[in-house]
């Protein structure tokens, strides 16, 4: 074996507490990647700046977050009733408090037109018969 060949050799090699030498392999190894070390400062950081901006508003809403596709995460409100995660939160106007829409028991305008035109051709069916 050539003198270079030996001490690459040796530098995937370590030696024991009984003197051998042994193979170190990269399982065994600590290790530290820095795209996880951005993403995590970026979820820290977007925490944060949700968490001021939650202030802001002068009510406890709690965040959680989920994990997403490449890596990436999504946050979610924690409705303070239901205790359901949400992305969206409400407050009408006869309420003071921030809740999810099936807390503040409310519905879309479309919906709400759908079945009231329902109700309407129900009738003027019963009437023609």
């Amino acid at each position: 074996m050539l003198k270079n060949q030996t001490v690459e050799k040796r530098k995937l090699l370590t030696i024991d507490d009984f003197g051998t030498f042994m193979r170190i392999f990269i399982e065994q190894c600590q290790k530290i990647n820095i795209n996880n070390l951005v993403r995590d400062i970026r979820t820290e950081v977007k925490e944060l700046r949700l968490k001021l901006k939650l202030q802001e508003i002068g009510q406890n809403i709690e965040i959680t977050s989920s994990p997403c596709y490449f890596g990436k995460e999504r946050f979610w409100f924690i409705c303070p009733k239901c205790k359901g995660r949400m992305g969206t939160l409400y407050k009408p106007p006869t309420q003071n408090i921030f809740l999810c829409r099936k807390c503040h028991n409310l519905r879309y305008m479309s919906s709400s037109h759908h079945q009231m035109m329902e109700e309407k051709m129900r009738k003027k069916f019963k009437k023609t018969k």
